[in-house]
């Protein structure tokens, strides 16, 4: 079966993978913001709280790589699939800004990742005013920018689709 062939015949599955994918990374990590971050914030500092944020947390990053990979191989069959290099250029443009947005975002999530490994060894050490630093910091500022950037490539995604 020729690629075009393929394409054609599973584009809608293809397309609704992708989105649920981005759906489900977007929306997890407004979730696990919303539902987490008062643990974090808590006065006295409760060194409980801070385990259970890293455990969610770990859970969270485990469950959602194979998304990530899943929005990575779709956004590449598309972009070989829609054909957008013979079509206006601005078309292939907003795909390379789309496909750079979902890197960088990919890119924070691997830092986040790394953050969450550093609060662990903080926790180890009994630095636990460090260890809420490093997950205030994943909760509040990496999250909310990746959120961000997803829903700029979220309507990049819609321009595109809406050809």
């Amino acid at each position: 079966m020729e690629f075009m062939d393929f394409f054609t015949r599973y584009t809608k599955y293809i397309v609704l993978l992708h989105v649920l994918s981005a759906a489900i990374w977007m929306g997890g990590m407004v979730a696990l913001t919303i539902t987490t971050s008062h643990l974090v914030r808590m006065e006295p500092l409760k060194k409980d709280n801070l385990r259970i944020v890293m455990s969610i947390l770990k859970r969270f990053f485990f469950w959602l790589s194979p998304f990530i990979v899943f929005i990575f191989i779709t956004a590449v069959v598309m972009q070989i699939g829609f054909v957008f290099e013979n079509g206006n250029p601005i078309y292939l443009t907003i795909v390379h800004m789309n496909q750079w947005i979902w890197l960088f975002m990919t890119l924070i999530f691997l830092y986040a990742v790394r953050k969450r490994y550093t609060a662990m060894k903080h926790y180890e050490n009994e630095n636990f005013q460090a260890c809420k630093n490093d997950l205030i910091l994943i909760l509040d500022y990496l999250f909310v920018l990746t959120f961000i950037l997803g829903v700029v490539a979220s309507y990049f995604g819609l321009i595109l689709r809406g050809l």
